[in-house]
């Protein structure tokens, strides 16, 4: 037991010294945008939302509850080779936008239309 919150104790204290160890190990592969200070506070309280898939129960002992949606579920039915005929380009809105970002200052940018 002692053993357990001295490692779970450990493993506290490697996130708060390296809360991005994962992209550190990448290095340059990953490209590091740094966050406005504007956003900060709206980021911090961004929760994404758990989609659900509804299940029918199987067997004597299945339950009714939801299953989180996964990416098996998302790919079971999929095939790469029919996916790029099945555009409805009729439904695409014909007024589309090329947006770039613009140096302004320091670390700070702004959306500019083409």
């Amino acid at each position: 037991m002692e053993k357990n919150q001295a490692f779970e104790q450990e493993i506290r204290a490697q996130e708060q010294a390296e809360p991005n160890s994962i992209v550190q190990e990448l290095g340059d592969k990953v490209k590091k945008v740094q966050l406005k200070d504007d956003y900060a506070a709206v980021a911090q309280n961004l929760r994404l939302p758990q989609f659900y898939l509804d299940v029918p129960s199987m067997g004597l002992f299945g339950s009714n509850e939801p299953v989180l949606l996964n990416q098996e579920a998302l790919l079971s039915n999929f095939r790469l080779a029919d996916g790029d005929i099945k555009i409805d380009w009729d439904s695409v809105d014909s007024e589309l936008y090329s947006v770039d970002l613009e140096h302004t200052s320091g670390n700070q940018y702004q959306p500019v239309y083409l």
